[in-house]
């Protein structure tokens, strides 16, 4: 066995991949998603496309929910060597959008598919039974595959609507974004209910 280490930049993602494969030929072109391994990707996002602050955040969001993580569907497989997870969430409050939604569905880039995982270095996957506030927009995304009944929506801002909340009921903000979201880490989901509130009083 060896390890081959690539690099790639392909749009606005740049991937970084240490994947075991067995030996191949000079100009051979290998399986993807191979069989085993780890892909760590980041992701290159235009500048202004971040909500820099909860305020803004809650803006941009069509849809603010908390709710569990109730299903993972098995990743798709992009073009550029890359997957993406759908995540069907149950929606415990709605605290922002249309109050009749019980179930959606958003995706992220990355996943796992047998032993083979394509991580992201920006922010962390979606876990089943976790909790999160989700801060929500249109997934504008033509053909992509139905999930149940469960209507679409996009993370707002890339990642940065991905609030997760703890067993002790506190929010882990972990990802790369602006100091104004990051600071809600560790704060008590009721305290940032309460400022999301002011935020998207009319």
């Amino acid at each position: 066995m060896q390890t081959l280490v690539t690099m790639l930049l392909i749009s606005t993602v740049a991937v970084s991949t240490t994947i075991a494969q067995p030996r191949h030929k000079p100009g051979e072109v290998l399986p993807w998603p191979p069989a085993s391994g780890t892909t760590l990707f980041t992701r290159d996002l235009p500048p202004g496309y971040m909500p820099t602050n909860l305020p803004d955040l809650a803006d941009s969001s069509i849809l603010i929910i908390d709710g569990t993580v109730g299903e993972l569907v098995v990743p798709r497989v992009l073009g550029f060597h890359n997957l993406e997870t759908d995540a069907v969430i149950s929606i415990t409050t709605v605290l922002k959008g249309s109050q009749s939604l019980q179930r959606i569905t958003v995706a992220q880039r990355g996943g796992t598919i047998g032993q083979f995982t394509s991580q992201p270095t920006d922010y962390s996957m979606m876990k089943l039974g976790e909790r999160y506030i989700l801060f929500l927009t249109e997934e504008k995304r033509p053909n992509l595959p139905q999930v149940s009944v469960a209507p679409r929506y996009a993370i707002t801002g890339a990642w940065a609507g991905l609030f997760r909340v703890d067993q002790q009921g506190k929010m882990v903000v972990k990802f790369s974004g602006p100091q104004g979201l990051l600071k809600y880490n560790g704060m008590a989901v009721s305290a940032l209910v309460g400022e999301l509130s002011k935020a998207i009083m009319p």
